[in-house]
């Protein structure tokens, strides 16, 4: 075992040397890749079909609408610029945002994955909930729920919702004699 693990330490230099001992010493000790390996492999893949039929359109959807709101909220600090420049931002952020959320990996798709996992279905379940979702009158349920109207909603409803819980927030904090703003900054604007 010490002979391990001082390989273990002269070959963590990297963190890929690292991965590798460790995968090798998982093989050392439970032998070749078993059956449930080979199962978690199809049950990534049904969970990736999964996601993937939750996913139409844009994969970074939800990630823009939420920017668009960023992008409006900063427009009553910057009086006076052009429309076409706010166009032009907007164009910028989505294109940034495009190039780093790929599809099954945006906001919509994180939380299929987090609902399925949690959901602790099993292949065969996978397999149904599979067939129901291509099933076409949830196929249109799934389109309408993730559409531009509904994406646009759902922000506006969210923000509504901070805002009342907000409020919520500030009188308890209050009422305990906290404070609801950062009063360094309302300090130095004062003077």
């Amino acid at each position: 075992m010490a002979i391990l693990k001082n390989m273990i330490e002269k070959f963590a230099i990297s963190r890929r040397a690292g991965v590798i001992m460790a995968s090798l010493l998982l093989a050392f000790l439970y032998g070749p890749v078993n059956a449930s390996a080979q199962t978690n492999t199809a049950t990534d893949s049904l969970i990736d079909r999964v996601v993937a039929l939750t996913e139409h359109g844009d994969p970074a959807a939800m990630e823009k609408t939420t920017a668009g709101y960023q992008i409006d909220a900063s427009r009553k600090f910057n009086p006076g610029i052009p429309d076409d420049t706010w166009g032009s931002i907007r164009a910028d952020v989505n294109d940034i945002i495009s190039n780093k959320i790929k599809p099954g990996y945006g906001e919509q798709a994180l939380l299929t994955r987090h609902f399925v996992e949690s959901a602790k279905f099993s292949d065969d379940e996978l397999r149904h909930l599979i067939t129901i979702m291509q099933d076409p009158v949830m196929q249109r349920w799934g389109i309408a729920m993730r559409d531009s109207s509904t994406t646009a909603y759902m922000a506006k409803l969210s923000q509504q919702v901070n805002n009342q819980m907000w409020m919520v927030v500030s009188i308890v904090l209050r009422r305990h004699g906290l404070q609801t703003t950062d009063t360094s900054t309302t300090a130095k604007q004062s003077h």
